[in-house]
């Protein structure tokens, strides 16, 4: 009978060991799991560097289209002025006006007719 419960023992000694050893496999793996594929993981790590890539090629695309409207704004601007400069000097000279702050140079009359 002792042989019986020794073995016995030994069998529940073992299954002890047995179901800890499995406990513990369960929480290794459950742990290399959540490593790779959790919110936190190696996969979602890579999915957040490949979106900050693409967020940060969308902002140099966007930095570069806002030079390039912004040159264009200063351009018109530019163009802006000029035409309106050109446009003053046409009507004073074919109205004969000046301002008041203007030097006008007269040019005297030729004797050559």
């Amino acid at each position: 009978m002792r042989d019986v419960l020794s073995q016995a023992a030994d069998l529940l000694r073992r299954g002890r060991s047995l179901a800890i050893f499995l406990v513990l496999c369960t929480l290794i793996a459950s742990f290399a799991h959540q490593a790779v594929k959790g919110d936190h993981g190696l996969e979602r790590r890579a999915q957040i560097k490949q979106r900050i890539a693409d967020m940060e090629a969308e902002r140099d695309r966007l930095a570069a289209k806002r030079a390039r409207l912004e040159r264009d704004v200063a351009l018109m601007r530019a163009a802006a002025n000029r035409s309106n400069d050109l446009a003053e000097e046409q009507a004073r000279a074919l109205l004969n006006l000046a301002r008041p702050d203007d030097i006008i140079i007269l040019d005297p009359p030729r004797g050559d007719d």
